[in-house]
């Protein structure tokens, strides 16, 4: 079963420490990925848990952008799957995180 959690609050309150503590018990507790989104403009969620950035939703939207733009298949079907296998073995082959 998969589950959303969302941190929202003022700034300043720990969002970013509480979130990455959960997702550390939870990669740690459950052995199962996790996909952790940091929507903040301060986005620091990375480097609260060690890890390195090789991906973002930024660089995914403007490559699938430039992909429509030149028309390729369009994003979704095929593609989606590809993007999505190679991102997700970008990140576990990197930062042990899913």
């Amino acid at each position: 079963m998969a589950y959303v959690i969302a941190f929202a609050g003022k700034g300043g309150t720990g969002k970013t420490t509480i979130a990455a503590l959960t997702i550390r018990y939870l990669v740690e507790k459950r052995r199962k990925p996790v996909l952790a989104v940091d929507a903040d403009s301060n986005s620091c969620l990375n480097e609260a848990l060690g890890v390195p950035v090789h991906a973002t939703i930024g660089s995914l939207r403007e490559e699938s952008l430039a992909m429509v733009r030149s028309g390729a298949e369009r994003p979704g079907g095929a593609w989606s799957s590809s993007l999505t296998t190679r991102c997700s073995s970008r990140l576990s082959s990197r930062t042990g995180l899913t």
